[in-house]
């Protein structure tokens, strides 16, 4: 039976998250914010995601402690059935001592952390072995949020009847929601049975001081424990959500300014401070700025633009394969005027492959490079790139790939102008829903807070939902490169940037550069290719 006589003067809120494994640090704000926290581990398992998986900060770079996992016999694959495949806990706990051994709190938590992974290790269930780590954060966080499962609870429904009936069911009259979940939540539904709504904020959080580099927000609540100790919770921000309409009985329901209450200080109370390091949050440290967009054939100047003005590029080549767009064709100046340069692809009855599984359909790049050698052989610079660019043809030949001929080039080109963005593909980080949830999903355990995007992505991106948590959008302006001394008539800006290298040689970058480019450092272009 839903309870349904909860009294309407007090407020009490509930959020209903799937566990995952030693979360991040918004993970535990949002359940420091509620009085009750709904594991939602009977639903389906999603590979790739938090479920099993989280970030540390290591020397060589963030690395991924990855629990295995198979499922049961019966084949049933929600979170709470997933068991685990082979041990896991003390390669976990060894890779979290090498990372943090030099952490100002490493030697006060680690026989604590080392007992939990050791226990963690005994567990057979994956929802087990998260709520373990759950609690016991939570523990020493000083959060006395109640805890419980929603298998436990009778609530039943579509996704947001569900959610609605969960909280009738446990008497809360507000949830409290992450911003991502806008996309699918039905606040009408909410409304209907009296719950408000209410939305997570994820920005604005304090930077710390973090070892092994620039600093990164998406990485598991252990790297602040760890670099922070009894300050740790003073990280959080544990305050009031940001504004929102809802509705209780049809009158508004406000939300209020809670105060953050004292909680008591991590495992131990009296640790000496004296040896931290200054908190970076008294000097902003530079922002990390991401890209994210999919792999073209040797693109225009455009992209490479883009790709200059960030920390990091990731090659979303995941996402569906557009047939007649950029991904395996560009455009050259020739005699006969701009030419269409275009990678034979496998096609036909594949509508919906990803472009990372697009493969080539036959040989084609003897004739790209003959035709770049006849188009551009009376260039300036073409006798001192050509051997260069000849090579990464002849290794392009030998790729069966769209994406990995896509990312030779991009990557030899990159080096040649002098580029340093790190270069990632998505799927070093965790599939998350889509579109605007997944984007946020990378953007976070990049560890970036700006994200850059091409100008037409505008059309359909949720500013909103990236603001919300924490990512400042950013939007690339194409107009205003200056021209250059082109072979083969009038100038045309949309070709391939070989075209810019074959006729500009070291001189490249000063094409790229526009009066509305955001400051960016950039390195001189190699006098030659390598």
């Amino acid at each position: 039976m839903l309870t349904s006589d909860f009294s309407p003067r007090k407020d009490r809120r509930a959020a209903i998250l799937q566990s995952c494994y030693i979360p991040w640090k918004g993970y535990f704000d949002i359940i420091a914010m509620v009085d009750v926290f709904v594991v939602y581990d009977d639903v389906k398992y999603s590979k790739n995601h938090w479920h099993n998986r989280n970030l540390i900060k290591t020397q060589h770079g963030l690395k991924w402690l990855t629990v295995p996992v198979s499922r049961r016999r019966d084949r049933i694959d929600s979170i709470d059935s997933m068991r685990i495949a082979r041990p896991f806990a003390h390669k976990h706990w060894r890779s979290i001592a090498q990372a943090y051994a030099k952490a100002p709190f490493f030697k006060k938590y680690s026989e604590r952390l080392e007992a939990c992974f050791k226990l963690a290790g005994s567990l057979e269930n994956l929802s087990a072995v998260n709520v373990l780590f759950i609690k016991t954060v939570c523990e020493e966080l000083g959060i006395g949020t109640e805890i419980i499962w929603s298998r436990d609870l009778k609530a039943r429904g579509s996704p947001t009847e569900r959610l609605v009936n969960i909280c009738r069911e446990i008497g809360a009259n507000i949830y409290l929601s992450g911003p991502s979940a806008k996309a699918y939540i039905d606040e009408a539904e909410f409304a209907k049975f009296g719950v408000g709504l209410e939305w997570m904020d994820y920005s604005s959080y304090a930077r710390y001081s973090q070892l092994h580099g620039p600093f990164a927000h998406g990485v598991t609540i252990l790297d602040l424990i760890l670099n922070e100790g009894p300050d740790a919770w003073t990280y959080l921000k544990s305050q009031a959500p940001g504004s929102l309409v809802s509705q209780r009985n049809s009158s508004p329901v406000r939300t209020l300014d809670r105060e953050v209450e004292p909680r008591r200080a991590l495992m131990s109370s009296q640790a000496n401070r004296d040896s931290r390091s200054p908190n970076p949050s008294e000097h902003p440290p530079k922002p990390r700025r991401i890209s994210i967009v999919q792999s073209c054939y040797v693109p225009w100047k455009g992209f490479f633009d883009l790709i200059g003005q960030c920390d990091e590029y990731v090659i979303f080549d995941s996402v569906q394969y557009v047939k007649r767009h950029w991904h395996n064709r560009n455009r050259i100046k020739t005699a006969n005027g701009v030419e269409w340069l275009t990678i034979p692809v496998v096609s036909k009855g594949r509508f919906e492959q990803p472009i990372d599984e697009v493969t080539i359909e036959k040989p084609w790049a003897e004739k790209h490079w003959r035709a770049l050698e006849l188009a551009y052989k009376r260039a300036p610079f073409f006798e001192a790139y050509a051997p260069a660019v000849q090579r990464w043809y002849e290794a392009a030949d030998k790729k069966t790939l769209l994406t990995d001929v896509n990312a030779l080039f991009l990557k030899g080109i990159c080096k040649t102008l002098g580029l340093k963005t790190k270069i990632t593909r998505d799927t070093a980080y965790p599939i998350q829903g889509v579109k605007t949830e997944r984007l946020l999903g990378i953007v976070r355990a990049a560890g970036a807070d700006r994200y850059l995007s091409g100008p037409s992505a505008r059309t359909y991106f949720d500013e909103a939902a990236f603001k919300a948590a924490g990512v400042t959008p950013e939007w690339m302006n194409y107009d205003g490169y200056p021209e250059y001394k082109q072979l083969h008539g009038d100038f045309e800006h949309a070709v391939s940037v070989l075209d810019l290298l074959f006729n500009t040689g070291p001189n490249a970058l000063r094409y790229l550069r526009r009066a509305s480019s955001p400051a960016v450092t950039f390195t001189e272009a190699s006098v030659l290719p390598t």
